[in-house]
């Protein structure tokens, strides 16, 4: 038996739910975001590997030699470098999210420094360098488009003395001098609002410095999306050789274990040898002489598997691949001079992309998503991004690589953004957000009482999901596509169809047909 008082109860209840919902938001966006820090910050002359507090978001590294001698980069995602008049490397940094990473040199005089970033969003590279004999500065302009905590790093190839110039507020963090008495690395950060700005190294030599053995290098890294800014705490290695003052109140170094999804987002190294999908497991997507290393595979916070309908943005940040002897160091959209067209028989694993997706160029980053390295769906290209994607139903991870047929003689590595957002949780990431989600929940439940109230009391109304309310997959809705077609009357399905048409609806949903193909797969089951 129905009582007169639960007539009124689905309204009253969607009414009180949307109102706990818009206050819940209203204290969660007043939760502060997690600040900006910088921590572990070094420069030590005479080494050439580095490890920095595990943890963090991101790492860069900076190197320097003396010059007239082999050395190579960072072995771990290097960014950008400086060869002097021989040809050898004299300055270089990198961005990974390993919290180690090592260079080689044969030179008697190098230096190596870093520093661990956490507590963003976002973040952008920028680097000017001089490779000219007897270099002596080097200038780099960069855009900030959002208020962000910036890092510079500057590199005086060939251990001269170097000093920043020219951007108002810069501390420095790490510092250190060498055997020759000149500081040849300076890691070194400061705050800025929306702008463009520009910002230098001076470098200067003895009388006894090879001039072709010199060369300089400035990196500028923009982190965006955290909430203030603490400095980095220098050892006392670190001070200023002219015993400057140490910052104070400074935060405690990250905990151990892995931070790099906070806020949605991770950083991956994506290694010059690592081929988009394992061939072996998907025969029909095979590709290349099968010496690829495996694909880096992306997978959701701690391992666990990408929840299908997560929403999913990819950005190259920062590195160079080449794809063997002869072949430029490239970003992410690899080498323009040599692309794939459509219904290439060339051996790259290229080929299987969408008509509409060629060209594509050789060395590129390709993507797929898979379930436990199967394939789910065609493959695409990612390139420097950023590319937004949305997980299928029948997916469980995203795998990345280069575009190549042989993978022996690549070297080098890209570092690479993924920002993720579940559709079944609510981002509060910022005040704003909080705030438009419960505007959100106070009219969803002010409109569900009004709606509830006209509508017959003996009718059940269900109440709406959290995935409702705030998925945040922007995704436009595709037409309505019904399983089973209307039948005339007398007309029988049989439970084969039905089963048929329920796999098709499933290939539908995981996106892996098209709606059009759906129809008329249906339209044959259903004669």
């Amino acid at each position: 038996m129905r009582h007169r008082n639960e007539e009124s109860w689905p309204a009253s209840k969607a009414l009180a739910m949307g109102c706990l919902a818009a206050l819940l938001a209203a204290l969660l966006s007043a939760l502060p975001l997690p600040a900006q820090t910088l921590s572990g910050a070094t420069v030590q002359p005479g080494k050439t590997s580095l490890t920095l507090p595990a943890g963090a978001g991101v790492y860069l590294y900076a190197m320097g030699t003396g010059g007239g001698r082999s050395s190579a980069n960072f072995a771990e995602a290097p960014y950008a470098q400086v060869v002097d008049a021989a040809g050898y490397t004299v300055a270089g940094l990198a961005i990974t999210p390993s919290s180690t990473n090592s260079f080689s040199t044969e030179t008697d005089y190098h230096t190596v420094g870093g520093v661990a970033v956490s507590g963003f969003r976002t973040v952008s590279a920028f680097n000017g360098s001089s490779a000219v004999p007897g270099a002596t500065s080097a200038a780099v302009h960069f855009v900030v488009s959002s208020p962000a905590l910036v890092v510079v790093i500057g590199i005086a190839g060939g251990e001269t003395n170097l000093e920043l110039r020219g951007l108002s507020g810069l501390q420095v963090d790490a510092q250190a001098a060498n055997q020759s008495g000149v500081i040849p690395i300076v890691i070194a950060h400061t705050t800025l609002e929306v702008g463009e700005y520009d910002v230098s190294e001076q470098t200067s030599g003895d009388a006894a410095q090879d001039a072709n053995q010199m060369g300089d290098l400035i990196g500028v890294f923009v982190f965006m999306g955290g909430s203030g800014t603490a400095p980095a705490a220098p050892s006392s290695q670190e001070r200023s050789p002219s015993g400057g003052p140490t910052p104070s109140n400074l935060p405690p170094p990250p905990t151990a274990g892995t931070n790099q999804t906070r806020s949605g987002v991770m950083t991956v190294t994506v290694p010059a040898q690592a081929g988009p999908w394992d061939p072996e497991l998907n025969p029909t997507f095979d590709y290349g002489s099968h010496d690829q290393a495996p694909a880096v595979a992306i997978t959701g916070p701690g391992g666990s598997s990408l929840a299908p309908g997560t929403a999913l943005t990819l950005k190259y940040i920062a590195g160079a691949v080449s794809i063997g002897a002869g072949w430029p160091n490239e970003d992410a959209n690899g080498d323009p001079k040599v692309r794939l067209m459509a219904l290439s028989q060339r051996n790259y694993p290229g080929r299987y992309l969408q008509p509409a997706e060629f060209p594509v160029n050789v060395g590129s980053l390709l993507g797929a998503f898979a379930a436990n390295g199967v394939l789910v769906g065609s493959p695409f290209k990612v390139g420097n991004g950023p590319l937004s994607l949305t997980v299928p139903s029948a997916a469980n991870q995203l795998l990345l690589g280069v575009n190549d047929d042989n993978f022996g003689d690549n070297s080098g590595a890209w570092v690479v953004q993924v920002e993720f957002a579940s559709p079944t949780s609510t981002s509060l990431s910022t005040p704003a957000v909080g705030l438009a989600i419960g505007i959100l929940a106070v009219l969803l439940g002010v409109g569900a009482f009004f709606l509830l109230k006209r509508r017959p009391s003996a009718q059940a109304v269900a109440p709406a999901t959290a995935a409702q309310v705030f998925s945040p997959v922007a995704q436009p809705p595709a037409p309505p596509v019904s399983a089973v077609a209307p039948q005339a009357p007398g007309a029988a399905i049989t439970s084969e169809a039905l089963d048929r048409l329920a796999k098709l609806k499933s290939l539908l949903d995981a996106g892996l047909i098209t709606v059009e193909e759906f129809r008329q797969q249906k339209a044959k089951l259903l004669k």
